[in-house]
C-alpha cells in the first residue's frame, strides 16, 4: 500500500479513539456494527481498517446517508438503480384492493373523539340492557324499575 491510504487510516483511527472515549465518558454505546467504513477514492485500494473502541467497523463499497446511497467512487450509480427500482415498484397497481389493517385503523382514528365516546355509551347502555332483559324478563325494564327511553 502507499503511504496515504495508511497516513488517512491512522489519522481516522486517533480521532475515532477520541471520539471513543468521549462516548464511554458520558455513558453512550455505539454500536461498531451499525457503522461503515468506506474509502472515497478512484483507486481501487481500500484504506486498512479501523476500530471503535475494541470492535472493528465493517468496510463497505456503498452506504446510505441522508437518503443518499453514496458508492466508494462518488458515481451515484448505486443511488440511481435503487431509486429507480424504487419508483417501478411504487408505480405498479395492486393485484387485488385491500382494505389491510392500517387503513381501518387510520379510519377509526380519524373519527372526532365525541362520535367515538358516543358510540361508546350508546352500545354499552344496549350491552347492559340485553344482559338485564334476559335477568328480568321484562324487555323495557333495567330490573330496578328503571326504564329505558328511546
Amino acid at each position: 500500500m502507499q503511504p496515504r491510504p495508511k497516513q488517512a487510516s491512522t489519522l481516522l483511527q486517533s480521532q475515532l479513539n477520541i471520539t471513543h472515549d468521549w462516548l464511554t465518558k458520558w455513558r453512550i454505546k455505539a454500536s461498531a456494527p451499525k457503522s461503515h467504513h468506506i474509502t472515497f477514492a478512484l483507486r481501487h485500494e481500500t484504506c486498512p481498517s479501523v476500530n471503535l473502541g475494541r470492535d472493528k467497523l465493517p468496510q463497505s463499497t456503498c452506504v446510505k446517508y441522508l437518503g443518499f446511497y453514496l458508492d466508494r467512487r462518488m458515481t451515484w450509480k448505486d443511488h440511481i438503480k435503487i431509486s429507480a427500482m424504487k419508483l417501478i415498484f411504487v408505480s405498479k397497481p395492486p393485484l387485488a384492493p385491500r382494505k389491510t389493517v392500517r387503513t381501518i385503523s387510520f379510519q377509526q382514528t380519524t373519527e372526532s373523539s365525541e362520535q367515538y365516546t358516543e358510540d361508546l355509551i350508546v352500545s354499552t347502555l344496549v350491552c347492559t340492557q340485553l344482559r338485564n332483559t334476559r335477568l328480568s324478563g321484562n324487555p323495557n325494564s333495567f330490573g330496578r324499575g328503571e326504564t329505558v327511553l328511546n
